[in-house]
């Protein structure tokens, strides 16, 4: 009976995304999860997500080890960062973290991005 409560909240508030809700760990700085989809797919969907809350694409390449990718965006106020790399089969590990300043992150942002991330999906 908790389950399908927690179920019914989850689908009511958005947080479910085709019945999988991700798993989402904290980082030293951001946040993290094995996103669904192939490389150009979950790279593509990031970028999407960066733009949508008006962020100029300020960094798009390979990580210095080539096996992911590193978008970057960035508006007067924020700088955000997303790391993918290869984390199963089907699914990338996606690292969102978003900078107010150099020593100031934002968590709760980089979830939101995320999460848009996985929705786009």
């Amino acid at each position: 009976m908790r389950a399908a409560i927690v179920a019914v909240i989850l689908a009511a508030s958005g947080c479910a995304s085709g019945g999988v809700w991700p798993i989402v760990s904290r980082t030293t700085r951001g946040v993290e999860a094995d996103v669904p989809g192939a490389m150009d797919s979950v790279e593509r969907r990031a970028r999407t997500a960066l733009e949508e809350r008006g962020l100029e694409i300020t960094r798009d390449a390979p990580t210095d080890d080539g096996a992911g990718h590193v978008l970057e965006g960035q508006s007067s106020s924020l700088r955000v960062l997303v790391q993918i790399r290869g984390g199963g089969s089907s699914t990338m590990r996606t690292e969102v973290v978003a900078f107010r300043n150099a020593v100031e992150w934002d968590r709760t942002l980089a979830h939101e991005l995320l999460d848009r991330i996985w929705k786009l999906g």
